[in-house]
């Protein structure tokens, strides 16, 4: 399928007007974009670089491995039998409850630096390219999610994704006509509902350069913002 159909839908604006702000002291970054963009190792190096200034950073990412619904999505993904968009999108809405009480919130109060890897906005452009109303998926996230400070966006060309899923995993048929369609789906989605959205603005990370340059940028973008927040936790020396 394609997105032609959702080109017309809008993200409720009352579910936009009652964003839950994060107002605790510290800091919320996600990072997002398609299979192959190389967000994973991205976010590790962000973590490193910015522990080597001094911040106390907490990693993770959606779906978890803690929760049951987090697991069992988890090994659905490496299962040749997958499940519906409804049943994948109640127990990612699940985990991430469990996410942000046990572990996001508590962090943040704390003070850490929260990098989480994928967030609701996946959902949207997952599900969404499966065949359900993405900005219904992110209406009904906001009524419970913290909005991140901050989103990197991993822009990359689905042709060069498709080359490194396939690099990684040559046992999945990720180049084949449908497996690249779905992949398409999912970036215009993702340009769609991303590039829609003011709060927070969108910064786009270019993919295709090497792994300490994406994350030397970010942190470029990083360090003014962090400076607002004057209570995050910081390393003694």
């Amino acid at each position: 399928m394609t997105t032609e159909h959702h080109k017309d839908q809008l993200i409720d604006q009352r579910a936009l007007a009652s964003l839950k702000k994060n107002d605790y002291n510290g800091f919320f970054i996600v990072l997002e974009g398609i299979d192959g963009s190389g967000k994973t190792t991205s976010s590790r190096s962000l973590s490193s670089m910015l522990e080597a200034r001094g911040y106390n950073v907490f990693l993770t990412r959606e779906p978890t491995s803690d929760s049951t619904a987090g697991q069992k999505l988890r090994d659905t993904f490496s299962s040749d039998v997958r499940l519906t968009p409804e049943e994948e999108l109640d127990l990612f809405m699940e985990d991430r409850k469990e996410h942000l009480a046990s572990v996001i919130e508590p962090k943040l109060k704390e003070g850490y630096i929260v990098i989480c890897d994928r967030y609701f906005y996946s959902n949207a452009a997952y599900q969404g390219a499966r065949g359900l109303d993405w900005s219904k998926i992110v209406s009904q996230n906001l009524a419970f999610s913290i909005v991140p400070d901050t989103i990197f966006f991993f822009n990359l060309p689905v042709n060069i994704a498709l080359q490194r899923i396939t690099k990684r995993h040559t046992h999945k048929a990720t180049t084949s006509f449908e497996g690249a369609n779905y992949l398409m789906d999912v970036d215009r989605i993702y340009h769609l509902m991303l590039y829609s959205l003011v709060n927070p603005p969108i910064s786009s990370i270019l993919a295709d350069q090497s792994t300490h340059s994406r994350s030397e940028h970010m942190v470029s973008q990083l360090l003014s913002k962090l400076q607002l927040k004057p209570n995050l936790l910081r390393n003694k020396k």
